[in-house]
């Protein structure tokens, strides 16, 4: 059933790396986050993270930055915000994040203990 979406923007994380894997050595561009991003209709940071996960070296301030960049009233800032809240509730994760007093910093430590 075609609707004139592409098949690659309605793919799921596993089926983007699968698929992202043929796409890398073709990709000819600058900025691979930033063609990752719109082949696959994904944000910066899933980018930078599925990216990380073939092996793409990425500096860690760019995924900070790409992070603190998500617009404050939006669903997914909330959502995240909820899943950190969630994660460093936890006692092991409390412990960790004793020591970070700034929410960013608890939130970005709770993003990558969720993947």
């Amino acid at each position: 059933m075609s609707n004139g979406v592409p098949r690659r923007l309605l793919m799921n994380r596993a089926a983007r790396l699968e698929s992202a894997k043929h796409w890398l050595p073709t990709y000819e561009g600058r900025d691979v986050v930033k063609g990752y991003r719109k082949w696959y209709g994904v944000s910066t940071v899933c980018a930078i993270i599925e990216l990380r996960q073939l092996g793409v070296k990425i500096d860690e301030q760019r995924l900070i930055q790409a992070t603190c960049s998500i617009p404050r009233n939006s669903g997914l800032f909330i959502e995240r915000l909820a899943k950190a809240f969630r994660v460093v509730s936890h006692p092991y994760y409390r412990k960790l994040a004793h020591g970070i007093s700034r929410s960013r910093d608890r939130r970005l430590l709770a993003f990558y203990e969720s993947k």
